[in-house]
């Protein structure tokens, strides 16, 4: 009897990760966590600019990349991790902004930048943890608003305003050229 309450009580455990998942297809996915990101500072890096860039804050941008795409791929695969820091120089890791994405698959955000999610990290210590997940990187520390550009757009909440566009589809919604497939 304690046997079968076990199995229902496993079964509904299940279910309920499955539907918090948000996925559509549960056969490929990835689910990124505080561990998967652990390592980031000593994955390839490379330099994205220092320019004014809509919806991130001012500063040298860097890009770290956990493995690359397989030759020839349309797209990345399943449980890459994509994470750009803002890092001012002379600015401790603990005060920079960072933001990532994971390809997760099982048709996470169709609506968006099919199959990624969007996360805000901040180093506490020395290890990142994730702090906002999700179809957004807003942080509930600034209120929910982000970062505005001259017009007053507060682009943070929609990593998919520009990650999610048609355009941004063929490059499998990886922005920086020094990023994208075949770099």
């Amino acid at each position: 009897m304690g046997s079968m309450f076990g199995m229902k009580r496993l079964g509904v455990v299940i279910a309920l990760l499955l539907f918090v998942a948000g996925c559509d297809d549960k056969s490929n996915v990835f689910i990124a966590l505080d561990s998967d990101f652990l390592t980031f500072r000593s994955w390839p890096v490379v330099m994205l600019g220092s320019e004014p860039l809509a919806g991130h804050p001012p500063g040298p941008r860097f890009g770290y990349l956990n493995h690359k795409a397989p030759k020839g791929a349309k797209e990345y695969p399943v449980g890459t991790i994509i994470v750009k820091a803002i890092e001012p120089p002379g600015v401790p890791d603990t005060s920079w902004e960072i933001f990532a994405m994971a390809k997760r698959g099982g048709n996470f955000n169709a609506e968006g930048a099919k199959n990624w999610e969007f996360f805000r990290l901040k180093i506490l210590g020395d290890t990142p943890h994730i702090v906002t997940r999700g179809l957004t990187a807003a942080d509930p520390d600034d209120g929910g608003g982000g970062y505005f550009d001259q017009l007053g757009n507060d682009f943070i909440d929609m990593c998919n305003g520009c990650h999610g566009t048609q355009a941004s589809a063929a490059t499998d919604h990886v922005l920086s050229p020094l990023l994208q497939l075949g770099m």
